[in-house]
């Protein structure tokens, strides 16, 4: 990854890395790590604004599509969709055991990460970048590091 998240001075912070995206994320836009999926729009290789969207309760595909529906509304609108914006979804669910068994019950999160997925590819967006911030860990979710389970003491300071 490869961005620069702008400040309302112009203040550039340039982010190499996943991690460093994420640690300076609630520094520069003021949000606090909370439940929520954290769209970051983009201009060019600069991030500008921030949108938070609630998180559906738990099993609630309805709500799940309504937000993903208010979601892609408000980036086709924008037309931030197209220049790929940055998608951090964060919950107080741990991350989940890549070894659990599949009879084992997934996170909800990992249904609403999927979900995203499919819309931003159903209307051919990409994302700049795409993490999960659970209670217990983070990881990437596109790319080669996908799914790897990183200390949260990477992000948090």
């Amino acid at each position: 990854m490869n961005a620069s998240l702008v400040t309302d001075d112009t203040q550039v912070l340039r982010c190499s890395t996943s991690a460093e995206f994420l640690a300076a994320l609630p520094h520069l836009t003021g949000l606090t790590y909370e439940p929520g999926i954290f769209v970051v729009i983009f201009r060019g290789s600069r991030a500008g604004q921030c949108v938070r969207f609630e998180l559906p309760p738990t099993g609630d595909r309805a709500e799940l599509r309504q937000m993903l529906c208010t979601m892609s509304d408000l980036l086709q609108t924008s037309r931030a969709g197209s220049a790929g914006p940055a998608v951090v979804l964060v919950t107080a669910e741990d991350f989940g055991s890549t070894e659990a068994l599949e009879s084992a019950p997934r996170p909800w999160w990992r249904a609403i990460a999927h979900a995203l997925q499919l819309r931003f590819q159903r209307e051919g967006w990409a994302m700049r970048e795409f993490c999960v911030v659970a209670a217990d860990a983070w990881a990437p979710l596109i790319g080669t590091e996908a799914d790897r389970r990183r200390e949260l003491s990477e992000i948090l300071h």
